[in-house]
């Protein structure tokens, strides 16, 4: 950034003279664009007209029985069968794992308000999750003679 409190009258007019040769840059840029996009545009609307075009032709063309394949052959159809929604399959009563006697309570409820500091009391337990830590079995190695 040019420190403009201090340049002198020749730097500051050739500055100006920089950002004028810039912006007709610019500006002529912007207009070739502006050009360019006017033909895009008129170039889109024949080939959407010539497409919309083939598509009527093709459809009056074929008989409404012909049947047609619809995507590759050999592939699965693309929607798949309606299936009517059934009822789920009746569980016994507690059928999930049973949980086992904790031997460690870990307790994760905060005793106040990390932000304000108010002490936090009551509440209610939300989840609860067991965690079933295996040790590392011990490995004996016996060489038989």
């Amino acid at each position: 950034m040019r420190d403009l409190e201090h340049a002198t009258r020749d730097e500051l007019i050739r500055i100006i003279l920089d950002q004028r040769d810039m912006l007709a840059e610019q500006e002529r840029r912007l207009a070739a664009l502006t050009e360019e996009l006017v033909e895009l545009r008129q170039l889109f609307a024949q080939v959407s007209a010539h497409l919309g075009a083939a598509r009527r032709d093709s459809a009056s063309d074929d008989p409404p029985s012909a049947s047609r394949p619809k995507g590759m052959p050999g592939l699965k159809p693309t929607e798949a069968p309606v299936r009517e929604p059934h009822a789920r399959k009746p569980r016994a009563h507690d059928a999930g794992r049973h949980r086992l006697e904790a031997t460690v309570q870990q307790v994760h409820a905060l005793e106040a308000c990390p932000d304000c500091g108010t002490v936090l009391a009551g509440g209610s337990i939300k989840r609860r999750r067991e965690v079933v830590a295996l040790p590392v079995p011990t490995v004996v190695v016996t060489t038989h003679v």
